[in-house]
């Protein structure tokens, strides 16, 4: 069975946070690297979504959540925590793996239903974004690749 990965605001806020630090610390493409990475990460939770552990933090839920490790490199250093409801895999938050523990007001519960969308793209303009504002210039940078994808 193949899942639908659904992920909601507080997760691509995290990830948008994450990309552009990535961006403002070190380069735009290593930004663009990192968001690109977790994505395609993220995105394999549509198959075998279960295989993930559940959370330290899952018996302080009203739902079950798991982690699934992404990041680059072979350690990675950011946690997907996500639930399932029925055919659907909801990412709730990405967070660094060391932070404190995850408590049950910190993320919103998944809804009922909605439609998935991909909001890969932003978080790529994102990374743009926080660079600019870092550099103090403007716009995409000479000879980098497009903020859309």
């Amino acid at each position: 069975m193949t899942f639908r990965v659904v992920i909601l605001p507080q997760a691509h806020r995290d990830m948008i946070r994450n990309a552009g630090w990535w961006a403002a610390n070190h380069s735009v493409e290593q930004g663009l690297r990192w968001s690109d990475a977790i994505y395609d990460q993220i995105e394999t939770l549509a198959d075998f979504p279960e295989s993930n552990g559940l959370s330290n933090e899952n018996d302080e839920f009203p739902f079950e959540i798991r982690d699934k490790l992404v990041g680059l490199g072979s350690h990675p250093g950011f946690r997907a925590v996500f639930t399932i409801r029925e055919d659907t895999v909801y990412v709730l938050t990405v967070r660094r793996a060391a932070q404190d523990v995850l408590r049950p007001g910190e993320v919103d519960p998944p809804p009922s239903g909605g439609p998935s969308i991909s909001l890969r793209s932003s978080a790529r303009r994102a990374v743009f974004e926080h660079w600019a504002e870092f550099t103090g210039t403007s716009g995409i940078p000479a000879g980098r690749p497009s903020a859309g994808r």
